[in-house]
């Protein structure tokens, strides 16, 4: 048994995400599909930004009874996070972002080291412990260059939680 699970238990999540962009629906498709090829069953849930944030909230021991409170498979959408190398906020256990409940006293331990110690091995020891957890799916979060003509609308004003990557709303004008 490794992190709670049988050998041989079937595995099923249930990923919720913010619905309306078709871009987003395909990329969760082919999650599910990856996850399929190795046994994982996960069942697709879109319902709006708000109604996800709203239902979707931090799964701890004092939130939820461990009845109810098992493994989370959300998708906010396009989420920044910080460019600081620590994951302050997201991976310690009372962390302001850290919707998924995530709590590793390890993990808070490094995170503290990366904030307030002073040696910078201390980077390199959080990220592989977090490499190692994965707190995160991580997604592709492209960096680009957006240029377009003047003749394509639709394009501006960017979408801020996608950068402007949804060609499936781009039409021409004359």
């Amino acid at each position: 048994m490794r992190a709670g699970i049988t050998a041989g238990q079937p595995l099923t999540f249930q990923l919720a995400y913010a619905s309306g962009t078709a871009a987003t629906d395909e990329q969760e498709a082919a999650i599910q599909s990856s996850e399929a090829q190795d046994g994982i069953t996960i069942n697709l849930k879109s319902e709006p930004f708000n109604t996800l944030i709203g239902t979707m909230g931090s799964c701890t021991a004092a939130s939820h009874p461990a009845s109810t409170c098992g493994w989370q498979l959300v998708d906010f959408g396009y989420d920044p996070y910080p460019l600081y190398p620590a994951g302050a906020g997201f991976f310690n256990a009372d962390g302001n972002n850290n919707s998924g409940g995530y709590s590793s006293p390890e993990m808070d331990q490094l995170i503290n080291a990366t904030e307030f110690g002073s040696q910078d091995s201390s980077f390199f020891t959080y990220e592989d412990y977090t490499a190692q957890q994965l707190p995160w799916l991580w997604l592709p979060n492209p960096e680009a260059i957006l240029v377009y003509r003047k003749n394509l609308a639709g394009v501006s004003p960017l979408n801020p939680f996608s950068g402007g990557l949804n060609p499936e709303v781009w039409y021409f004008t004359k």
